[in-house]
């Protein structure tokens, strides 16, 4: 997936005629930067590789300073800084691994619990009873569904803040997203219920 994304970045870079700033993850790992490394070819012009005692990340000053932002998709906090940059942000989409037993049973328990919330609440009988059982499972934390991050994708692509990779290329500034108030009223809120 690794080579593949960087294949892709290469032609796009090409067609573009720009250049690339790459950077990896402390959880890439050596195989998937090698891939990447490869894949770009001679359209990276700078190429940094995570290492966990290397104190020069330049990570904020390529966000800072790119034109166009392409950030794969598995981490919430690269898309949010991404979209917080104000730039054209690009979803590159990696492929998911199969789930786990344990992540399928958390996920049909997700599936039950966000019934309650899709009936509004009136979720009846003993189906109700179970389905709200579910969601106080996850409520208390004894059960984690796994990640699903395609919402949050759709979320961003809706709200024009971010394009899916392969979408055509624009240079114009996405709409800023400005969600630390709304957090922090929602935050207040909550703390002045209790």
């Amino acid at each position: 997936a690794a080579g593949q994304l960087g294949r892709e970045l290469a032609a796009l870079c090409e067609e573009a005629e720009g250049s690339i700033f790459a950077i990896t993850s402390r959880r890439t790992g050596a195989e998937a930067e090698e891939a990447l490394r490869a894949g770009l070819g001679n359209c990276c012009r700078h190429f940094h590789g995570w290492a966990s005692s290397d104190g020069g990340n330049p990570y904020l000053g390529y966000l800072g300073s790119a034109d166009i932002i392409v950030v794969t998709g598995e981490s919430e906090s690269m898309l949010a800084e991404a979209a917080m940059t104000g730039r054209p942000v690009y979803i590159y989409r990696v492929p998911e691994l199969p789930l786990s037993k344990t992540a399928r049973f958390g996920n049909w328990l997700a599936k039950r619990a966000r019934r309650i919330h899709d009936m509004s609440g009136r979720s009846t009988g003993i189906c109700g009873l179970f389905d709200r059982f579910c969601s106080l499972l996850i409520a208390k934390g004894l059960v984690r569904p796994p990640r699903d991050l395609r919402e949050l994708h759709e979320t961003l692509i809706r709200a024009g803040i971010a394009h899916r990779f392969g979408d055509p290329l624009t240079l114009q500034s996405p709409p800023p997203l400005r969600e630390m108030e709304a957090v922090s009223d929602r935050v207040k809120s909550l703390l002045q219920q209790r």
